[in-house]
């Protein structure tokens, strides 16, 4: 389950995760759909962070970055991962 990964990927934040209802994942934040988790990688130009706000606004739950990353005032829970 979604919520497992996201268990397992991020432990300290177990008690979020199964009150997050996820759609699915996305890389490109112009493909989020309502409760899709965006994946913000790090980019030969860009990072994908530089896109959370346009992520959120498009209904994203959350926002797992490639990190460690500064993390955006974009009104979702924004978590980092140096994997």
């Amino acid at each position: 389950a979604v919520s497992h990964i996201l268990h397992t990927l991020f432990p300290e934040q177990a008690g979020i995760w199964p009150d997050l209802p996820v759609a699915g994942f996305a890389i490109d934040s112009r493909a989020i759909v309502p409760g899709s988790v965006f994946v913000a990688l790090k980019g030969q130009n860009a990072h994908g962070i530089s896109f959370a706000a346009q992520a959120a606004a498009a209904g994203a739950a959350c926002i797992l970055a490639e990190g460690p990353v500064a993390a955006p005032a974009c009104g979702v829970p924004v978590f980092d991962h140096p994997d």
